[in-house]
């Protein structure tokens, strides 16, 4: 008798190389890296306008720079705004302290040497003062030349806000140097009343 051809896996022949347990391989997969390269894909329009900000037209890896700018300058604004209220607090504190050294009516002048770089160089000095200026007792800035020959004054009111700062810690100072005179100039007059009652015995003395 004829001996039947072997079924493998529904196919009549003999068993292969590429056949299993009487099953077909499954095709082997070609590596990634063994696989056709393929042409890099060009920037599409909408995906190069990714690199500019829709606004303002600035590239976006400049865009961060330039809103921390708008934003600083933004808050210097507000700072700036904040700063002119709290000059005007300022100045307005100065002119009570005037008004308030001169209800005192000590009838002395005061003065505390203000920080000037220039003031050696050019040969001058700059004070703080509270004196008579156009006929009222007055906080004011003197620039003074050391031969005393010439005398710049400034109202404090209207000084730089840098001299008006500086002028405000000064007031202690000036106070101390305006009552210091005062004490001295108690001594002085004391000492020159005894001059005169003296003089006037000796002219009473004389005339008798």
């Amino acid at each position: 008798m004829a001996k039947r051809p072997m079924k493998v896996g529904g196919m009549h022949g003999v068993r292969g190389p590429g056949m299993r347990g009487g099953h077909l391989k499954p095709p082997l997969k070609m590596p990634a890296s063994e696989t056709t390269p393929t042409a890099p894909s060009e920037v599409t329009a909408p995906e190069a306008a990714e690199f500019v900000d829709s606004t303002s037209g600035i590239p976006q890896d400049q865009v961060p720079s330039a809103r921390r700018i708008a934003e600083r300058l933004r808050v210097a604004k507000e700072s700036a705004a904040t700063l002119n209220e709290a000059t005007d607090r300022l100045n307005a504190a100065l002119v009570e302290a005037e008004t308030a050294l001169a209800d005192l009516r000590l009838g002395v002048q005061g003065y505390a040497r203000m920080s000037d770089p220039d003031a050696e160089d050019n040969g001058y000095s700059v004070c703080l003062c509270f004196r008579k200026h156009d006929g009222k007792w007055s906080l004011v800035i003197d620039a003074v030349e050391e031969t005393g020959e010439d005398r710049n004054t400034t109202p404090l009111v209207k000084a730089s806000r840098a001299d008006r700062l500086e002028a405000a810690r000064l007031l202690p100072q000036l106070v101390d140097n305006m009552i210091a005179k005062v004490g001295s100039q108690v001594e002085e007059v004391n000492e020159e009343v005894a001059n005169v009652r003296d003089l006037v015995a000796e002219l009473r003395g004389a005339r008798s």
